[in-house]
């Protein structure tokens, strides 16, 4: 990646069809699954099937943060109840140690306001997942529980 790709804006988009292989992938590497509910691999049948089930369901919002032109992350909103979220983020393996997870949680919760202004956003972080609970802190979460080994986050509406 060149200075300017690593200076270009990143921006969000809808998932579209093209983002399933890319998804599992990040979804199965091994940092990602380590701070999973589930750490064991998903098979590409069951990502599949998941995938097209969020891409069809108008309570999970999907979006890809893109920076020049190059996925580097997702950040997924479920629909708790009419106005309550629980997000959750992951980025491409390649642009981590960036400091793009902030960015990409960040403007996906502007995008989220704007469509479903004074939202209750939560988030579940496992507690030995320290660049987790930053990011979320530097966008407006606190730690509300602890159950066990998962943090429980809230980001209340401005």
């Amino acid at each position: 990646m060149t200075l300017a790709e690593d200076e270009a804006p990143l921006t969000l988009r809808w998932v579209a069809a093209s983002d399933c292989g890319p998804l599992l992938e990040w979804r199965n590497h091994p940092q990602s699954r380590s701070v999973s509910h589930n750490t064991d691999p998903i098979s590409p049948s069951i990502h599949d099937v998941w995938f097209e089930r969020v891409m069809h369901n108008p309570d999970v919002l999907l979006l890809i943060g893109e920076r020049g032109g190059e996925r580097v992350g997702m950040v997924r909103f479920d629909r708790l109840e009419p106005n309550r979220w629980v997000v959750s983020i992951n980025l491409n393996p390649d642009f981590r140690g960036r400091r793009l997870g902030a960015q990409v949680l960040r403007l996906g919760i502007e995008w989220l306001d704007q469509r479903h202004p004074g939202g209750v956003v939560l988030a579940e972080i496992m507690e030995s997942n320290p660049a987790s609970q930053r990011i979320f802190s530097q966008c407006g979460f606190v730690l509300e529980h602890q159950d066990g080994a998962w943090q429980h986050w809230m980001r209340k509406p401005a």
